[in-house]
């Protein structure tokens, strides 16, 4: 008799936690393909940006020590600009984890939803 098709419990919930895995590990990998493709992007602008800098530091040769100030003064408003980006996506996501969803109170216009709670 080569098969009868009797697998024993353990064995069948080893198989499901083993597919189970499979399943997760799969995703894990699609998730880290598609950060290690953002990350390249993001690595691409940078190095893109840098390359815009410094032709801009470079165009013009007289009044080197302006072009400098000037293009120190954009790199740090850039600097600044992009901190306060980060900053305010951080405060945004900060509260909008604070959010609760309360369900089952009555749509009412004449009553403000603190009073109907």
């Amino acid at each position: 008799m080569a098969e009868t098709g009797w697998v024993c419990k353990g064995c069948r919930v080893l198989s499901r936690q083993f597919r189970t895995f499979q399943e997760t590990q799969t995703k894990f990998a699609d998730e880290l393909a598609a950060l290690t493709a953002s990350n390249a992007a993001l690595a691409a602008r940078v190095e893109a940006l840098e390359e815009a800098y410094k032709s801009a530091a470079n165009t013009s040769t007289a009044g080197q020590s302006q072009n400098d100030d000037h293009a120190k003064s954009l790199k740090s408003q850039d600097t600044k600009s992009v901190a306060q980006a980060v900053n305010d996506a951080m405060k945004d996501h900060l509260r909008r984890r604070k959010n609760v969803i309360i369900s089952g109170l009555p749509e009412s216009s004449e009553t403000t939803d603190a009073a109907a709670f």
